[in-house]
């Protein structure tokens, strides 16, 4: 269903522009709307919040992690910002094509997991 997809990431106002009529951060949007339309058990995300200001990216986040948990669907992402890490369930640092650390967040809260990350992030 599209304009539920397109209400999901702020977008049903934009229901019938062209692309050249949404900014980045709205085609961003559009990008994540047209990856769930069709319900995969796998998402692929490079830099997912890259072109969003900070609303939008946590609401953005918040969304993948919600598909993750209530609809079962991994979420492989590539971040370098350790805020959207923390919504992830696990993380692999890697450097030069190898894993670095791995780190799982378990019963962690949000800011505990966070803590973490940045302190791995430092150290590495």
């Amino acid at each position: 269903n599209v304009p539920l997809m397109l209400s999901m990431v702020g977008l049903l106002d934009k229901y019938k522009a062209f692309p050249n009529e949404l900014s980045g951060g709205e085609q961003q949007r559009v990008a994540i709307a047209r990856a769930l339309i069709t319900h995969p058990s796998v998402i692929f995300a490079d830099e997912p919040t890259g072109n969003l200001d900070g609303v939008r990216s946590k609401q953005l986040m918040q969304y993948l992690e919600k598909v993750n948990q209530e609809d079962k669907i991994t979420v492989i992402m590539v971040t370098h910002d350790p805020l959207d890490a923390a919504y992830s369930s696990q993380m692999y640092y890697i450097e030069d094509g190898k894993i670095k650390d791995h780190l799982m967040k378990n019963d962690d809260s949000f800011d505990t997991y966070f803590s973490k990350i940045v302190k791995i992030s430092m150290e590495l």
